[in-house]
């Protein structure tokens, strides 16, 4: 079955992971019928834990910065009224920086 990403919601994607979080308790790791909980378990865990970045980068967004990739060295950089925000080797190294960065300023 093909999924055209573009037509997806935020919604979809919280509906597919509640019922995909359901059926995990429904079933031993190993059990019937024939899932393997622990592959829908880790996909959940691995999507989940994307949505709090992928919030802060849309939050930055809203705010007014950019994201530019240098053409030399192809770095990523997210950047605000000429500041440069944070930067990664690659644009999920860039994201995760962000995170981390914000993480460490919320804890201060």
């Amino acid at each position: 079955m093909d999924v055209d990403v573009e037509r997806l919601k935020m919604n979809d994607i919280d509906d597919l992971l509640a019922r995909m979080r359901l059926l995990e308790i429904d079933h031993e790791p190993e059990g019937w019928p024939a899932v393997r909980t622990q592959d829908i378990s880790a996909l959940c865990t691995a999507v989940e834990s994307v949505i709090p970045a992928l919030d802060l980068l849309q939050k930055r967004f809203e705010d007014g910065c950019d994201i530019q990739q240098d053409k030399k060295s192809g770095r990523f950089y997210l950047f605000k009224d000429m500041d440069v925000i944070t930067s990664g080797e690659t644009l999920r190294a860039m994201i995760l920086n962000l995170f981390l960065l914000d993480t460490a300023m919320d804890e201060k």
